[in-house]
């Protein structure tokens, strides 16, 4: 499993239960799970099959000994997103060069992505828009680079916060 996150999400949660801190303390337990590589992060934590790395190529092929992987994406660890954790070191362009090589290399069995920023009330300002604006351009790079060679596409679609910022900006708000 190759995990690119900002945070070593293996904190200790109350018994029962899993949280977005402690998941990948249960996914350690997992039996076919070889090993977890880090990627990004900025917490050093210790956990039985948790090893760090840099995104690099050359280093991951020495970690990955199996020919299927997992990943997974957590947007804090890119300096282009603006996440509800804060923004982490690792550039997209990195990030999906590393995807990219993942899939030449191995199979990808399955991929998930978070992070996504929350709007703090029940409608986004201005300001908010702009940000889940912004971030949509880090979500079509990472789907692009992982639907890549499939035949699928990867759109922006008329979204409706460009509509309200469009709106707004002719209305002067």
């Amino acid at each position: 499993m190759v995990v690119f996150d900002r945070h070593a999400d293996c904190h200790q949660a109350p018994h029962g239960y899993v949280s977005c801190g402690s998941w990948l303390r249960d996914v350690a337990a997992l039996p076919k799970v070889a090993r977890i590589i880090l990627v990004g992060s900025q917490e050093k934590l210790t956990l039985p099959k948790l090893v760090y790395a840099p995104c690099n190529p050359a280093v991951l092929a020495g970690l990955i000994s199996t020919p299927r992987v997992y990943v997974s994406v957590d947007k804090d660890a890119l300096r282009e997103a603006v996440t509800d954790w804060g923004s982490g070191r690792l550039a997209l362009p990195s990030l999906v060069s590393c995807l990219l090589w993942l899939k030449r290399h191995y199979r990808v069995v399955g991929v998930d992505v978070c992070g996504e920023y929350t709007p703090r009330g029940p409608w986004p300002s201005r300001g908010e828009l702009a940000v889940i604006l912004a971030n949509e351009g880090v979500n079509l790079a990472l789907c692009r680079a992982l639907t890549a060679g499939t035949g699928r596409s990867c759109r922006r679609r008329k979204h409706f916060c460009s509509q309200v910022v469009n709106a707004r900006r002719k209305r002067g708000i």
